[in-house]
């Protein structure tokens, strides 16, 4: 049968309104409208070790703006070392654990490395814990040994006079950095004819009696004469006499100095063995 070219342009109808519901049928069954995946990054391509970021390839190992991963980015002050935000210090100071910079040259906290603390009352020199003493105090080894060094005062450490371990002989104190005479208690400093120094009781001593110098004449004895420690040259007494006043008494028989000086028996009673009766 020959169709006329009116019938070939119907059938081209059919044909096309065919497709349409084709096409209408097919969106009607997909339920969603053709739009890119949007989860896939488009971008170059990267090398097997970097991974796509926001377009650009990027090294999550070194790369601060994505370190570890994507959009993940270091602080300030922060570099990212294999996939990790770390410090970033330099001029010979370190990152420690405390998450600062420390120069463990001199930080008494982290002295020769990261959390050596030095002990209390030591400063950190040179990477090594050292005592750090206050103005005016040198540090000394100890006597103690294990003790370690002390901070003393060469001005009157007497073990330590002027200088470390210069220590003063018995007697002597370090007084100015010397070692200098030192008369304990009651006695008193005196001079020699040569410019030495000693001791000297001046209550008792018959070369310096009351004073440095005050010779007693032969016969006669220092002693006290009042309760302030002044003293007097006088009359020897010998013999288990004692002296009251100016003259030698045996204070176990005499009834006016009965077991001591001035200590009157009353009534006339006699003084038998220090005692009145």
């Amino acid at each position: 049968m020959r169709l006329t070219l009116r019938g070939w342009a119907a059938a081209a109808a059919v044909v096309c309104g065919a497709c349409g519901l084709v096409r209408v049928m097919a969106g009607c069954s997909s339920g969603t409208p053709d739009v890119p995946d949007s989860s896939v990054e488009s971008g170059p391509p990267c090398p097997s070790n970097f991974n796509l970021c926001q377009g650009q390839c990027a090294d999550l190992a070194n790369d601060p703006q994505n370190c570890g991963a994507c959009g993940s980015a270091c602080k300030a002050a922060q570099v990212c070392l294999n996939s990790q935000c770390v410090l970033s210090c330099g001029g010979g100071v370190v990152a420690c654990g405390d998450g600062a910079c420390v120069d463990p040259r001199s930080d008494p906290n982290n002295c020769g490395g990261c959390g050596v603390k030095c002990p209390s009352g030591n400063g950190c020199v040179d990477g090594g814990c050292t005592l750090s003493c206050q103005k005016g105090l040198t540090a000394c080894d100890s006597d103690a040994g294990d003790a370690g060094p002390l901070c003393t005062d060469l001005q009157k450490d007497d073990n330590n006079c002027g200088t470390c371990g210069k220590a003063c002989d018995q007697g002597y104190r370090c007084e100015n950095a010397a070692c200098a005479l030192s008369c304990q208690g009651s006695l008193a400093t005196c001079t020699d004819t040569d410019g030495g120094s000693y001791c000297a009781d001046l209550r008792m001593d018959t070369n310096n009696c009351g004073a440095c110098g005050t010779v007693c004449e032969a016969g006669t004895f220092c002693s006290p004469t009042d309760d302030a420690g002044d003293a007097g040259c006088g009359l020897g007494c010998f013999g288990g006499t004692t002296r009251c006043g100016n003259r030698c008494v045996d204070t176990k028989i005499d009834p006016f100095n009965c077991g001591g000086c001035q200590n009157v028996c009353d009534g006339g009673q006699s003084c038998v063995n220090s005692t009145c009766q």
